[in-house]
């Protein structure tokens, strides 16, 4: 370490604290995993970084989507939603969802408008609309979503980055089929996607008794 030179040093801390953050709220701490990604944003920063704050919003912003608090974080996404509305959509979608703000969260969806961003996040980004077309029981928009999630069956939202994590695919599925009057596969779904979590221990989404 004490060689390292051209900012690796930097990036493998980087890695590390992402990669611990996953951990941590895979284990059902995320009060530590919130602290690793405020301290992993703080640093990005110093380094001039233009999205360190995407980066730490992504990350908190899933370690409350776990606990179904995202409406906590309101204050802190209104001012970037209103520099970045397109980015920050389905994000704010879902903090007044969990805020019982349905309608305005209603008002301000734009699935239309605002096409999923196909990028290293496309799979959480993706399970994110998915949530919230079932969430506001949009019917088009959750087949669209329940389309594309399904190839997706059978592993965690994000997880393959490495850096943010959300539920099992199949809980979305399940939320998704409910909606789209399929009670026989939203039930098969939803168990896949509670025997996925018991197989690896993720404890947020044994501990809900909706599984989320």
């Amino acid at each position: 370490m004490r060689h390292a030179t051209a900012g690796q040093l930097g990036v493998a801390l980087s890695v590390m604290a992402l990669f611990g953050a996953v951990r941590a709220l895979l284990a059902g701490d995320p009060a530590t995993a919130e602290r690793l990604y405020t301290e992993l944003t703080a640093r990005i920063a110093r380094t001039g970084q233009p999205n360190a704050a995407l980066v730490g919003i992504a990350g908190v912003f899933f370690v409350h989507l776990a606990t179904g608090s995202t409406d906590t974080l309101l204050p802190m996404l209104r001012p970037v939603y209103e520099r970045l509305p397109d980015a920050l959509n389905d994000f704010m979608v879902r903090a007044l969802l969990d805020a019982g703000q349905v309608e305005e969260a209603r008002r301000i969806w734009s699935p239309d408008a605002v096409a999923v961003r196909e990028d290293y996040y496309w799979l959480a980004w993706m399970g994110l609309r998915g949530w919230n077309a079932a969430a506001l029981r949009s019917e088009p928009h959750a087949r669209d979503c329940y389309a594309a999630l399904l190839p997706w069956a059978g592993q965690f939202v994000g997880l393959a980055s490495g850096s943010l994590t959300g539920p099992p695919v199949d809980l979305i599925l399940a939320d998704l089929a409910g909606v789209l009057g399929l009670p026989e596969a939203a039930a098969a779904h939803r168990a896949a996607g509670h025997a996925l979590a018991a197989a690896i221990g993720a404890v947020p989404w044994l501990v809900s008794p909706s599984g989320r």
